[in-house]
């Protein structure tokens, strides 16, 4: 298994504890100008003032919206420029490393919760993006699927072993692609992929 590891943050953390992982789920995704300033701050740093002028809102408006994707420990603070008299403050998306099975293993509940959201706010944000622009259904050839499974745990664990070399294969042509790119000029596809398997509590009347 790999996923990718959230580091600790404090009021992200109370505001989960306290409201539980759904309402955070939704933070991102719910507004547009959250799921755009995301995706520049995964490109590269800017501030709220950048922000603003290049979404063409209010720089009040885009702070309010940084401090949100900062409080759910998407972002970082990265650099402070002294600007006539005030200070502009600079902010990225925060990459984190891949974890193992193993890693993952010798988490904490809570900490795999956290992690989990915070992929999922990508998921959300990417699904977002893709339907604002039209290009989510523009490919005949695009996959969406979703099942719900009943499964002995031999099955369970052949189900994950699948995942886990679905994303390796996946990560090899992300590569390969990389470079066929880098030699032809090529503009290529920008594409986003999601794999997930985990349990959900059984129906209503199941045994």
């Amino acid at each position: 298994m790999f996923i990718q590891l959230l580091e600790e943050d404090s009021v992200a953390v109370k505001t989960r504890e306290r409201k539980g992982p759904e309402p955070a789920l939704v933070r991102v995704a719910a507004h547009r100008l959250r799921v755009q300033a995301l995706w520049i701050l995964i490109e590269r740093p800017a501030s709220p003032k950048e922000l603003a002028a290049e979404l063409e809102t209010p720089v009040g408006n885009m702070s309010y919206h940084v401090r949100e994707l900062e409080q759910l420990g998407l972002i970082e603070l990265v650099e402070e420029k002294p600007r006539r008299g005030a200070v502009e403050h600079f902010f990225r998306a925060i990459r984190r490393p891949l974890l193992t099975g193993e890693d993952w293993s010798r988490l904490g509940p809570g900490k795999r919760e956290r992690i989990s959201t915070w992929v999922f706010q990508l998921i959300l944000a990417d699904a977002a993006r893709a339907f604002e622009a039209g290009t989510f259904d523009s490919r005949d050839d695009r996959h969406l699927s979703h099942d719900l499974l009943h499964l002995d745990e031999q099955g369970w664990r052949e189900l994950t072993e699948l995942q886990d070399a679905a994303l390796a294969r996946t990560l090899a042509i992300k590569a390969e692609s990389a470079e066929r790119l880098a030699a032809s000029g090529e503009a290529g596809v920008h594409a986003s992929v999601a794999l997930a398997c985990f349990e959900v509590p059984p129906p209503c009347g199941a045994p």
